[in-house]
């Protein structure tokens, strides 16, 4: 288990605020060795994800010539995540591996910006009457993601021996799937995610050139 302890304030021109909190994140792993060169994978967590500067200050961005308005709130709670994860490794080679996993999360009190009509007036005299735009960031509900990851890492010596000695390639693909539900209602994915994330290179590597 890790213990997080957060004390938190912000003062802006009219007022100041602050928070103090703390978590218990408790978690468990397993690895299991299904054979020398096959290995499974479990475990259980929590985390948190605290609000960013700009999320979390006492303070608001002023663009009279647009009408809007933009700043943080000093009121968000962090995110709070529980998850599982599960993967198979087989290791096949000196330096090769293909893996598979898959994972899932709950998610509370999701952070995202959300916009609403206010007085102008509120930040400037002459534009009392005005409907200006505020965007600023809320905690919304009940975020889930799960997905799944494939991993291969090829080693060119461990499939053909001598042949290509110090090549190879690596490859990942994540599949994901992310929703929210925001304070009105709507539902969307998780800010700041994607539904498919993948990359891949070859590599030329040897004790003295890489």
């Amino acid at each position: 288990a890790r213990v997080e302890h957060t004390d938190y304030s912000s003062m802006g021109p009219e007022a100041s605020h602050g928070d103090s909190f703390t978590h218990v994140l408790p978690s468990a792993h397993a690895n299991i060795d299904l054979r020398q060169d096959l290995k499974l994978r479990l475990s259980a967590s929590s985390a948190i994800s605290r609000p960013t500067y700009n999320e979390w200050r006492a303070s608001a961005l002023i663009n009279a010539a647009e009408q809007q308005v933009s700043g943080g709130n000093p009121s968000l709670k962090p995110e709070e995540a529980w998850g599982l994860d599960a993967s198979l490794e087989w290791y096949y080679g000196d330096a090769s591996l293909l893996s598979a996993g898959v994972f899932t999360r709950r998610i509370q009190d999701v952070i995202y910006a959300d916009s609403t009509t206010v007085d102008g007036g509120l930040y400037l005299p002459e534009a009392a009457g005005q409907s200006w735009s505020y965007t600023g960031f809320v905690n919304g509900k009940d975020g889930r993601l799960q997905g799944v990851e494939l991993n291969l890492i090829a080693q060119a010596d461990d499939v053909v021996p001598g042949l290509l000695d110090g090549f190879g390639a690596d490859a990942n693909v994540t599949l994901l799937d992310s929703r929210f539900d925001t304070l009105g209602g709507n539902r969307f994915g998780l800010p700041g995610t994607s539904d498919l994330i993948f990359n891949s290179s070859v590599y030329y590597e040897t004790d003295n050139l890489s």
